[in-house]
């Protein structure tokens, strides 16, 4: 695993999607791991822990809708797809700030 490093404040928006647009549970962890990096309080700063709940939230969403990924031909359930946008509303947030 990579460890924390400095950089990872700057990239919460590119990590946050990431983790949302992800095909794999193995590949979502990775990017809340990062998350949770940044920090080791992650939970304290800033929008750190609200966009690791965005993320198993979207995840959740896919895998309660069937969602299927085949790691070998790259080929995924396209009707499971949802956007973080329409979820993090649902969340009854106020729109994360992810710069």
């Amino acid at each position: 695993a990579l460890g924390a490093s400095p950089l990872d404040r700057s990239l919460i928006f590119p990590i946050t999607i990431s983790g949302c647009l992800a095909p794999t549970q193995q590949e979502v962890q990775f990017c809340i791991g990062r998350l949770s990096s940044v920090d080791k309080d992650a939970e304290s700063l800033g929008n750190c822990y609200s966009a690791r709940q965005l993320i198993q939230s979207v995840w959740n969403r896919r895998v309660e809708t069937g969602f299927s990924y085949d790691e070998q031909s790259g080929n995924g359930n396209p009707g499971s797809e949802f956007g973080w946008r329409e979820i993090m509303l649902e969340m009854n947030r106020n729109p994360l700030l992810l710069v």
